[in-house]
């Protein structure tokens, strides 16, 4: 009986430490804001967005964190469905909107 109290004991102590290391986490989250990218190109959009870069393929679309500190992000839209190579061109986008299309 005292075995199996440790042991519950010691699953409790690892799975409460485990969700304070999520509650860390989804905290780091506060810093940042999310939006909706949608790609209506034929090619592939890389935005750089807080946290490093999102590829979206053609007509599609992608949930995405902005970093509020910074009021602008880049896309680059390539030419073909995937992205890489030479950027066919660049757009700014004021990331307080939200919701931005590549178009």
């Amino acid at each position: 009986m005292k075995d199996k109290l440790r042991r519950w004991i010691s699953c409790l102590a690892v799975a409460t430490a485990g969700m304070a290391a999520v509650s860390n986490a989804s905290a780091y989250f506060g810093d940042e804001d999310n939006g909706l990218i949608t790609n209506s190109t034929n090619g592939c959009v890389r935005a750089y967005v807080a946290g490093g870069r999102v590829d979206i393929p053609p007509h599609a679309q992608r949930f995405v964190w902005t970093n509020p500190r910074n009021p602008y992000f880049m896309v680059d839209v390539f030419k073909w469905s995937t992205c890489g190579g030479k950027a066919v061109r660049n757009v700014w986008f004021r990331a307080s909107d939200h919701y931005w299309t590549v178009r």
